[in-house]
């Protein structure tokens, strides 16, 4: 399936689950954050309550005085409106038993859960006894320096956990739209930065694979596609040059028998009932008269000079190749019979004029003309 996608929607999706992995990521860091400052904000709170009445507390019997507890136990949950239950937990006989607590069926409990903790830890702890609902903490109160009994506080946390989970959804929609917004800006910048460029150069591969070796392409700049760019533009530029060496004649410039065989191939085929002309010129008769001379001057070939004469005379879009040694070969489009011979009669005078005014200072003028 993802073999299918281009390579803009590829890039877009690695990009966008990487932007939802890294927003997922802050969310879930920020959850984690929020409820271990909010654990440690109310486990201080109640570290800050027991350190208060462990000061009162000097002795066993001082445990086992359940009114005065009460009496705290009230004060407290008065204080605290989250505070649901409270409860003092003491050895006697070895095990522990709830002496006191604000709900009158747990006194006389045995104990024997996670609060014992921290009788063996000497630390407060924290049991989130429902997930988001009700959190316990404990804590130990001291006889002396010895841990000897624990006061364990029951806390509901419904409502935090509400607000949690409305950051969470705010944070959500905002990570949401930060995303898309990211997504849009990162769109534009890669369309203009690589997806356009690679299109571009993706198009003119296409037309230079169709034989249009014309086609360049325009990517400016010292980035990796500008450097992509002009090492492409060098390599048709080389195909051009070889491949117009391939089918141009070295002495005239005129297209070789090869390319023509191709036009013609390719006119009668799209024809569709449209006339042309194929004339055949040959040269040799004219060349006789210029033999002898001296051609020691750099002057271009005769013949090169007698098919630029002949090319003079032809429309846009009408082909002259060299056929042969002396021969040269004309494709003129939508000429009727009695069009191709006037053109044939303009040939044959333009090439009697020449010779007997060739126009360069190496060959004589008023040279006998041979009819070609």
């Amino acid at each position: 399936m993802l073999a299918r996608l281009g390579l803009q929607l590829r890039l877009l999706l690695v990009v966008l689950v990487c932007s939802l992995l890294i927003a997922g990521s802050i969310v879930w860091y920020s959850v984690i954050n929020y409820q271990k400052t909010f654990y440690q904000a109310q486990q201080k709170k109640i570290e800050s309550i027991i350190r208060t009445i462990d000061v009162q507390v000097n002795t066993l019997q001082d445990l086992k005085d359940g009114a005065r507890f009460r009496d705290i136990f009230s004060y407290l949950m008065e204080y605290d409106n989250d505070l649901l239950q409270i409860n003092l937990l003491a050895p006697i006989n070895g095990n522990y038993y709830v002496l006191a607590s604000n709900n009158s069926r747990k006194v006389g409990e045995k104990v024997w859960g996670g609060e014992l903790e921290v009788l063996r830890t000497d630390k407060s702890i924290l049991l989130e006894r429902t997930p988001g609902k009700l959190l316990e903490i404990a804590a130990p109160i001291h006889v002396g320096s010895q841990p000897m009994a624990a006061m364990s506080f029951f806390l509901d946390i419904s409502s935090q956990t509400q607000a949690l989970q409305g950051q969470v959804t705010r944070m959500l929609l905002i990570g949401l739209v930060g995303t898309g917004v990211l997504m849009a800006l990162l769109y534009l910048f890669l369309h203009r930065l690589l997806f356009k460029p690679l299109r571009e150069l993706g198009v003119i591969t296409t037309r230079l694979g169709q034989g249009d070796l014309s086609q360049r392409v325009d990517i400016k700049g010292d980035h990796e596609l500008g450097q992509l760019a002009r090492s492409f533009n060098l390599m048709a530029d080389k195909l051009l040059q070889r491949y117009q060496h391939s089918i141009l004649d070295g002495e005239t410039g005129l297209p070789n028998y090869l390319f023509l065989k191709d036009r013609l191939e390719a006119e009668v085929s799209k024809g569709q009932g449209r006339p042309f002309a194929l004339l055949c010129v040959d040269l040799g008769g004219c060349l006789a008269g210029f033999r002898g001379l001296n051609l020691d001057r750099g002057a271009k070939s005769i013949f090169g000079l007698l098919s630029r004469e002949v090319r003079g005379k032809l429309a846009d879009g009408d082909l002259c190749a060299r056929y042969g040694g002396n021969q040269l070969m004309i494709l003129a489009r939508g000429l009727e019979v009695t069009e191709a011979v006037n053109l044939a009669e303009q040939i044959v005078a333009g090439i009697k004029g020449f010779c007997q005014n060739p126009g360069t200072a190496d060959y004589e003028e008023g040279l006998p003309f041979c009819p070609g």
